[in-house]
């Protein structure tokens, strides 16, 4: 009896230990992308530390953070069977499809391609990830950590995509080209303080999300297992 305590007290301790150095890791791989991005506004870094920019080093990071969600939201799939192991398998794929995005940009050239936005072509993915999310939040409880910290991460995320939004239809010309344009005229054209506030503050937010979201389901994984044992 004694010795099983023990043991489910470990496996606890190993489990927040665990989304601890996560959100401590991730925290302070933002921070410093988030430095090298301002200085690179600021001209004093090459494009490489552009944080509104595909192939840099934030955009990997950024997709690094994503894939560590995905991650976290399969090892979640583990712990179910049926139903809800869809849910979060369909999460896990969402998430894995963004982090191919965010390194690659794909979004704005269907928005390109498409002279429609992508946030529209993208709202029947939204809505089916949105809604496995909310299922797998039920489960977790409504008014635990794990949910309260689902809803920071999707906030930060929205913010994030309507400044993008209000970004690019607002503050930069509309004629930029991504298919025929280098990326050091691109780059050139979205040089003003604004963009750059706009654009450093959305990338950072997404990179926040993208963490929390993470970090929520690391901690959801370790109290089922934890439960389990």
């Amino acid at each position: 009896m004694a010795s099983g305590l023990k043991k489910s007290r470990g496996l606890r301790m190993d489990a927040g230990s665990y989304a601890a150095w996560l959100a401590i890791v991730g925290v302070a791989g933002i921070v410093i992308v988030g430095a090298l991005g301002v200085l690179n506004a600021l001209g004093v870094l090459p494009i490489a530390f552009d944080l509104d920019d595909e192939y840099t080093i934030p955009a990997f990071w950024s997709a690094l953070l994503l894939v560590a969600f995905a991650f976290e939201a399969y090892r979640l799939a583990q712990t179910h069977e049926g139903r809800p192991r869809f849910r979060l398998m369909v999460v896990a794929g969402f998430i894995v499809y963004l982090s191919l995005d965010e390194l690659f940009s794909i979004h704005e050239r269907i928005d390109f391609h498409t002279g429609v936005d992508w946030q529209l072509l993208y709202v029947p993915l939204m809505l089916a990830f949105i809604w496995s999310l909310w299922q797998v939040a039920q489960e977790m409880g409504t008014r635990s950590a794990e949910t309260m910290m689902i809803v920071a991460g999707l906030a930060a995320w929205v913010v994030a995509q309507f400044l993008e939004a209000l970004a690019y239809s607002q503050v930069i010309p509309s004629m930029i080209d991504l298919e025929t344009m280098s990326r050091a005229e691109i780059h050139e054209i979205t040089d003003s303080l604004l963009y750059n506030v706009m654009s450093i503050t959305e990338e950072l937010l997404e990179m926040g999300g993208s963490l929390i979201l993470a970090v929520a389901f690391a901690r959801a994984v370790s109290r089922r297992r934890a439960a389990q044992h």
